[in-house]
This record gives structure tokens, C-alpha cells and sequence, in this order.
């Protein structure tokens, strides 16, 4: 069963507009700098914006009109997929592959999305690993190795560090 199939999406999709909707509502100045950017780059769930696309990057990048519709479909993938991650509790997953596949998923995505900007697709550029919702890897350390082969792993992570728990010694009982 796919990670997506887990949830409705369609609530999962309402619930990602509620929530964006309600940060607008509390900084309206984000939702006022939507308004300059050409909105074709918006990135939208049921019409409201959650993010967008560096339209300079773009141009820069000469990405077509259907390589802006599949990068916008691939942030919409990443932030549900992200929203389903912080539905789910790490102690008790919805299957035992649940978060093992959840980040193999946010690598695949990652590495299309390196392919619809036209990048070279290379796992050591990826940044959204450690930014997931369960994950407790150094971020300020990952971010500041982006570009090389140097990842920062937190053993204790319940996403990539090794499953580990502390011994009990019930023998002082």
C-alpha cells in the first residue's frame, strides 16, 4: 500500500489549505508578496497558494510551461506527504515500513524535481530529507553540506538514525 493511499487526500488536501489559509489570515504580507509573482510559479492546494516557484530560475533554466506544472504537482506531493508524516506517530506507524518508505519517497521526489529544473539529479543536493516532520538531524549542519557528500545523521532519529532503544535492567527491581 502506497504511503499516499494511507490517508484521504482529499482531506489531506482541505486540511493543507485550512492551515495556509490561517497563516495568511496572521501575516497577511505573505499572502500581499503572492500577488507580485506571475501565477502560473504559485504552487496552490484547492486555490490557496502554499508556496512558489523562483520564476528567474526558471527563465534562467528555459523550463517549459509542463516542466512548471510537474514541479508544481511535485510540491503539492512533497507537502502532503509531509502532512501525512506529521499525522503519523513514530512509535506507532501506520505499517512497519511506513517511514522507510515515506523517505525513500521524499528522495525520489527530490530527484524529480532536480530533473524537472534541469539539473543533474544528485543526492547530494537534496535538502527536504532533513527538513521532514519526525526528523531530528542537525539541520544547520545538513543545510551548510548541501552540494557535497556529507550527510549528519542523529542516531536517535526516528527517520534515519538507527532504531535504537535504552537497555532496561530490570534486575535493581
Amino acid at each position: 500500500m502506497s504511503v499516499f493511499e494511507t490517508f484521504d487526500r482529499k482531506q489531506l488536501r482541505k486540511q493543507i489549505a485550512a492551515k495556509t489559509g490561517e497563516m495568511f489570515r496572521i501575516r497577511p504580507e505573505l499572502k500581499e508578496s503572492f500577488k507580485s509573482i506571475d501565477q502560473k510559479f504559485w504552487v496552490q492546494i484547492d486555490d490557496t497558494p502554499i508556496s512558489y516557484l523562483n520564476p528567474a530560475l526558471a527563465k534562467k533554466q528555459g523550463l517549459t510551461d509542463e516542466n512548471i506544472d510537474r514541479l508544481r504537482e511535485l510540491h503539492c506531493e512533497m507537502t502532503e506527504l509531509f502532512e501525512i508524516m506529521k499525522m503519523s506517530d513514530p512509535e506507532n506507524p501506520p505499517s512497519e515500513t511506513f517511514f522507510s518508505d515515506c523517505v525513500n519517497l521524499i528522495e525520489s521526489i527530490e530527484f524529480l524535481m532536480q530533473r524537472e529544473w534541469g539539473f543533474t539529479q544528485d543526492a547530494n543536493f537534496h535538502s527536504w530529507w532533513f527538513k521532514a516532520p519526525h526528523c531530528n538531524c542537525p539541520m544547520l549542519d545538513n543545510q551548510d553540506r548541501v552540494g557535497s557528500n556529507s550527510r549528519v545523521i542523529s542516531q536517535i532519529c526516528p527517520l534515519h538514525g538507527q532504531k535504537t532503544k535504552p537497555a532496561t535492567d530490570t534486575s535493581a527491581v
